[in-house]
């Protein structure tokens, strides 16, 4: 590795280096699990079950958490190697959640019809920049003050440090029937609100939907003519099994690793995935827990301030289970908000060097996922047009 770290003009320090060293195992691990999933025998049972064009995103999920396993431990019983990189990785999401926000205030007003954009054709392009967001054409770089601004998110109540890669961010209709009618709120992004209340951007969901009915004229068009083929076709030929979504993806591979994994591997799965605790709450109907949520809080503040580097004061509290818990939330959160100045730099630096945003080994195939399903969706509007005598273009 030392080899590795002399290609730098500038010298890296132990964190670093150790975030480096560890980013590379991770990703010859998953390398290794993907192509055993890809090619082992074994398996072949298993992904028979699913469409031929879903197996390639439910392998990339499974071999990333494999890896993630392998590597990470237990995140709940060692935070040396569980959550070393849990700050900066965290950053750098928050990071993108800012260009998020920024996308979807475009959105509305695109759909407003107060806003050209050459790179948007129908409103489900949204969710092709949604994926691409570090590539962005159209979308001013992230500011100092944005930064600032979020910074200041990170250290409020409403800040949530797991991230789950699942949830939507530019999900209008879900967000603006949000802010229309619910008092309850939890589904629109709490950032998108710590950003509406000071900058005042609320207001842009307020905006009329101009663009969603039109759309959605044609798309009705287009499903109607669907329907029509398919009553016939499936006489004729019994239906593949349904495309999997990435919600059903996530919620499989849990089936996949109780299936074909050994009962350790299975138990950590399920320690160190925020999504299964969803599934088995949405499955129950009822809060998942192994016990009293202050006892278990307690004891993961126990275990995870045991590692920390510093000392973490523990303010008092009318529960000391609660103080601890507060005491690691509080120690969690900063390391964090000190991480975005470090990751701000480096995203300027790339600015102003022209250095592309990389992402994971599984970027260049997902991309193209994104393009097929955005160019479907542009092409089944046209379709639509075409069907009810209108122009065969995006000028409605």
């Amino acid at each position: 590795m030392e080899e590795f770290f002399k290609q730098f003009d500038f010298p890296l320090s132990a964190y670093y280096k150790q975030a480096a060293e560890k980013c590379i195992l991770k990703n010859r691990v998953y390398q290794a699990a993907k192509k055993d999933l890809e090619t082992n025998p074994k398996y072949k049972e298993f992904f028979s079950r699913f469409r031929a064009d879903s197996i390639a995103a439910f392998i990339d999920k499974i071999a990333g958490d494999k890896a993630r396993i392998e590597i990470d431990g237990n995140p709940l019983k060692s935070l040396e190697t569980g959550r070393i990189l849990d700050p900066k990785i965290r950053a750098e999401k928050g990071l993108w959640e800012i260009q998020q926000k920024k996308l979807f205030i475009k959105q509305c007003l695109w759909r407003a019809e107060k806003l050209e954009l050459p790179e948007i054709k129908v409103s489900h392009d949204f969710v092709y920049w949604e994926h691409n967001i570090k590539n962005c054409p159209f979308l001013e770089p992230v500011t100092e003050d944005e930064v600032e601004l979020y910074i200041g998110y990170i250290l409020t109540d409403d800040y949530t440090f797991e991230f789950d890669p699942f949830s939507s961010m530019q999900d209008y209709e879900g967000f603006k029937d949000e802010y229309m009618n619910s008092d309850d709120g939890g589904y629109m992004p709490d950032w998108y609100s710590y950003y509406d209340m000071r900058k005042g951007t609320g207001s842009y969901l307020i905006l009329p939907d101009v663009r969603g009915p039109k759309e959605k004229r044609y798309l009705d068009a287009f499903n109607e003519q669907e329907k029509k083929i398919k009553e016939v076709t499936v006489s004729i030929n019994p239906p593949p099994p349904p495309r999997l979504d990435h919600y059903e993806i996530r919620d499989l591979v849990f089936d996949f690793f109780e299936e074909n994994e050994d009962e350790l591997t299975v138990e950590l799965m399920k320690q160190t995935s925020y999504s299964y605790k969803n599934k088995i709450e949405r499955e129950s109907g009822e809060d998942f827990d192994d016990e009293p949520s202050a006892n278990g809080e307690a004891r993961r503040a126990l275990e995870e301030l045991e590692y920390t580097p510093f000392k973490v004061p523990v303010a008092a509290y009318y529960d000391w289970k609660q103080g601890l818990a507060n005491a690691l939330y509080k120690y969690e959160t900063q390391q964090v908000a000190d991480a975005m100045k470090l990751v701000y730099e480096d995203y300027k630096m790339r600015l102003e060097m022209g250095i592309p945003f990389e992402d994971n080994e599984s970027y260049a195939g997902q991309k193209k996922q994104w393009e097929i399903n955005m160019n479907t969706w542009r092409d089944r509007i046209l379709q639509g047009r075409e069907l009810l005598g209108e122009p065969k273009n995006f000028d409605y």
